[in-house]
């Protein structure tokens, strides 16, 4: 089952509606993975989730991510090493943790 989510009310509205289908589980993809409503909401009816590519996972559920700061830079290395200069980077929204890793800015080594 997919769930689109509006930001704020649209999050307590899927999660209904995935409770009520009857769902073994939830993958929580951003920004709902670092929603704290949406994981407070899960565990009080206990239905597991993983949270998928949070920058800070939180402690009741499971979570799957990269070394976004590490790949990051990887990926720009990389960029470089092709010959490119001008590089931009799409920071994504605020609310996204690991937009915030990727984007940190590390010395240069």
């Amino acid at each position: 089952m997919v769930e689109k989510c509006e930001p704020e009310a649209g999050e307590t509205v899927a999660i209904e509606r995935m409770l009520t289908a009857g769902v073994d589980g939830v993958l929580l993809p951003p920004p709902l993975c670092d929603s704290a409503l949406v994981v407070d909401r899960l565990e009080a009816a206990g239905l597991p989730a993983v949270a998928v590519a949070s920058g800070e996972p939180m402690p009741s559920v499971s979570a799957i991510r990269i070394d976004d700061e590490a790949a990051a830079e990887a990926m720009t290395r990389h960029l470089i090493g092709l010959g490119h200069r001008r590089i931009a980077f799409v920071r994504g929204h605020p609310n996204q943790t690991a937009s915030g890793l990727r984007f940190k800015v590390t010395p240069r080594r």
